[in-house]
């Protein structure tokens, strides 16, 4: 898994490339976590092609540690395998998804 950080003036992007697995899910965690600043956060998983059990866990990890520093955080744009994944376990609302980085900057601003 790649993970490409770009940061604006108002939002820190990040979008998450390849496999999300065990072995990739344990380098994200607290990766991203350490770029959790006071600036809103958005996790694209447009490059994302395929996610585990784990990958699962890593993204609740994230999205409850931004929650306990109080950061806005969304994630976006996954690939249909993935957002099935996400979508079918009933995860999508517990992570702040939103079907496209516009809306989750939109809501992040």
């Amino acid at each position: 898994m790649e993970i490409l950080t770009e940061r604006d003036d108002s939002i820190r992007k990040i979008v998450l490339s390849g496999r999300l697995d065990t072995e990739s899910s344990q380098e994200l965690c607290p990766r991203v976590c350490n770029l959790m600043t006071d600036q809103p956060m958005l996790i694209s998983l447009k490059k994302c092609n395929y996610i585990s059990s784990a990958g699962v866990r890593a993204l609740l990890v994230i999205a409850r540690e931004a929650k306990e520093k109080g950061i806005k955080l969304r994630f976006s744009d996954a690939q249909p395998m993935v957002y099935d994944v996400l979508d079918m376990i009933g995860f999508l609302p517990l992570i702040e998804y939103r079907d496209t980085a516009a809306e989750a900057e939109a809501e992040l601003l």
